[in-house]
């Protein structure tokens, strides 16, 4: 009974706190100097990452969905807003997207848009210009995940331990 008992926890924890790792959001993945305009660079860029983070080799396919040039507010299905410094703001679209970059000055971020959203805030901190200043925005440009099919850590680990329950209890149902 002690057991059944322990397996229980060990099952709850694995789902309630697990599941959060899963549902991440997004995700900021580092700085890039110059433009991002070179998807085939992007693709390189987050396959690295991945590769970097534990998710192994995965092959990343970008298309581009929308990109909205500031002072614009919306292009294509991507809406932005600005503070009025034009340094945060948020984004929305029409349908969920998979990655987003932040351009300002001569550097861009990659920002994961982990579980597909569409809709989310922007910044421009973590990119800084000439003189070390937080620049305004210049772009934000969106992308879909063309081949997606990352498994996550957490799925890996819930998936192991509902085995491990599983096969405890067919082993005290049916010992051998």
């Amino acid at each position: 009974m002690r057991r059944n008992k322990l397996l229980i926890v060990i099952f709850a924890l694995a789902v309630f706190g697990l599941a959060n790792i899963a549902c991440a959001g997004i995700i900021g993945m580092g700085t890039f100097s110059g433009n991002d305009n070179n998807v085939n660079a992007i693709e390189t860029q987050i396959e690295a990452w991945f590769k970097n983070n534990g998710y192994g080799a995965i092959d990343v396919e970008l298309s581009i969905y929308a990109k909205v040039d500031e002072p614009a507010t919306t292009k294509d299905g991507l809406t932005l807003t600005y503070d009025s410094g034009k340094k945060t703001g948020t984004w929305s679209t029409i349908v969920p997207i998979d990655f987003f970059t932040v351009k300002a000055s001569n550097r861009y971020y990659i920002y994961w848009v982990n579980q597909a959203d569409t809709s989310g805030n922007w910044t421009t901190a973590g990119l800084t210009n000439n003189g070390g200043q937080q620049p305004k925005i210049s772009h934000l440009q969106t992308y879909t995940w063309a081949n997606r099919s990352v498994p996550e850590p957490a799925t890996f680990i819930l998936m192991g331990i509902g085995l491990f329950v599983v096969a405890a209890w067919r082993k005290r149902r049916h010992p051998i």
